[in-house]
């Protein structure tokens, strides 16, 4: 469901051929992001990225040359926004196997192992809180580089539109 932090919203497979460099059929499981592209054409055009503006993303060159790389990092989404019928304010953080979701509204908070609920059925949050913490961290640090926007307050506003009837 687009425009949810949920895998099935952000999580997309992505198809690339480069005959010579990238084994036929070969297939890898590290999750790159939109922000991973321009950091990767500079790469492969042998540029070096503008030094007077930030680059949220890395290189996945390494990655199409069959080697490993992107190990360890964390990987954020933002979402200070409603879209109705799927998502109220709240961000994200998926650092190796695990994601957390924070719900900016209720500060609720939940935690998933990916590797083995792919459908994020079992919210690992109390069960596991030293990493609900951990990664709580580095979202609010990361929020706070970034001078994310953190819209606490329900909005009176923000009214939920009835399901259209066939």
């Amino acid at each position: 469901m687009k425009g949810s932090l949920y895998e099935g919203g952000i999580r997309v497979p992505t198809c690339m051929r480069w005959t010579g460099v990238i084994e036929p059929r070969s297939t890898s499981a590290t999750p790159i992001t939109s922000v991973d592209f321009l950091p990767t054409f500079a790469d492969l055009a042998g540029i070096a990225l503008p030094a007077s503006q930030p680059v949220d993303g890395e290189s996945f060159l390494p990655i199409l040359k069959g080697r490993t790389a992107l190990q360890g990092r964390a990987i954020f989404w933002h979402y200070p926004l409603y879209l109705t019928g799927r998502a109220t304010p709240a961000s994200a953080i998926r650092k190796g196997d695990w994601k957390l979701i924070e719900y900016f509204e209720d500060g609720r908070k939940e935690l998933y192992n990916l590797a083995s609920d792919i459908g994020e059925s079992r919210n690992l949050a109390d069960t596991v809180p030293g990493k609900a913490r951990e990664l709580h961290q580095e979202l609010v640090e990361w929020r706070r580089a970034t001078n994310a926007v953190e819209p606490r307050d329900p909005n009176p506003f923000y009214r939920e539109k009835p399901a259209r009837q066939p």
